[in-house]
């Protein structure tokens, strides 16, 4: 995520432990985490909001590196959508 936010500039802050992970839009974004849920389902990436303004991750804790690394992959391109 954080990779996601040098390139796209989205997040205001990262927070959470282990794989539990919650992402604050900065307020350029407000509002948009339906949006970017949308364009995550639309890339095979399923992402909860907590609000309309925060992200959560919480992928399976039985979860392989290189399926982390293809979800990660999928949102970078569902946030460039939404980003344009």
């Amino acid at each position: 995520l954080q990779k996601i936010d040098q390139q796209f500039d989205i997040f205001s802050d990262i927070r959470g432990m282990g794989l539990l992970i919650g992402a604050e839009l900065k307020p350029q974004f407000k509002g948009r985490a339906r949006d970017f849920l949308y364009a995550a389902a639309n890339e095979g990436v399923m992402v909860l909001n907590a609000g309309p303004d925060v992200m959560r991750f919480a992928p399976s804790l039985v979860v392989e590196q290189t399926d982390i690394d293809e979800g990660m992959q999928r949102f970078a391109q569902a946030v460039a959508k939404v980003v344009g």
